[in-house]
């Protein structure tokens, strides 16, 4: 019997830079039948504040041909309460600020359905990711994590089920999703790493009881976006603090 295929793709999260291929064209090509792309226009997976932001991200740093924006579902504002946070800090103390910040979300765990587990921290590169484990580790904190020469075990074992704290980069954690989040950025130079932050704050899983999101930032470009955030730390300049 005929099999049937789904394709599924988002533009708009074109960390490899092959976006030019998932045009109609290209696909009628590939062989494959059944019309346009059919678009898939409301976001039920994050909470809506979260996704005004990735929104308005998207739209400041994205090429606008790659832009395709979900909107919020009608009426659920006021149904997923969402904490948003945003750290500006050195390249030089992000690693520790990166600990301190989930430090601060174990504070949420043991109650509204969220435990340690929950919480997962996401970066660009496994070197600045290794570091943050280190320093939870100085903290008697468990990671389970996808860094270290044995990346392939590592990310075989990788499991939200995991009882530990989650530590991963952003490229390997597309299409999964937390409702403790933080997220490191340190980089901001290239479409690519543009796309891949708009991926890492679309990873927010959405709650009636609640969710966080804390992004750490050491890309200097970004720090005028950040303080848009209802939350806005600047660690480079503690007095700044909002």
């Amino acid at each position: 019997p005929e099999g049937e295929m789904l394709l599924v793709a988002d533009a708009t999260q074109d960390v490899y830079g092959t976006a030019r291929s998932w045009t109609d064209e290209v696909m009628k090509g590939a062989g494959f039948s059944g019309g346009r792309w059919a678009p898939l226009n409301v976001s039920y997976r994050l909470p809506p504040q979260a996704l005004d932001f990735a929104r308005s991200f998207a739209e400041a740093f994205l090429p606008p041909e790659t832009i395709d924006l979900p909107e919020p579902e009608q009426g659920s504002l006021d149904w997923y309460p969402c904490y948003l946070r945003w750290v500006q800090c050195g390249p030089g103390n992000a690693e520790e600020v990166c600990s301190d910040e989930i430090l601060s979300l174990m504070k949420q765990t043991g109650g509204r359905g969220l435990a340690n587990a929950d919480i997962t921290v996401l970066v660009s590169s496994t070197e600045a990711g290794s570091h943050i484990v280190s320093s939870l580790a100085r903290h008697n904190i468990r990671v389970v994590d996808t860094f270290g020469t044995d990346h392939r075990r590592r990310k075989m074992g990788f499991y939200m089920g995991d009882a530990r704290i989650k530590a991963t980069t952003l490229h390997s954690f597309k299409g999964w999703e937390a409702r403790l989040l933080v997220v490191y950025v340190s980089e901001a130079e290239h479409p690519e790493s543009l796309a891949l932050i708009y991926a890492g704050l679309t990873r927010l899983k959405r709650s009636r009881e609640g969710s966080w999101l804390t992004v750490v930032n050491s890309a200097s470009r970004l720090k005028k976006y950040g303080e848009k955030f209802p939350t806005f730390v600047d660690n480079e300049n503690p007095l700044a603090s909002g």
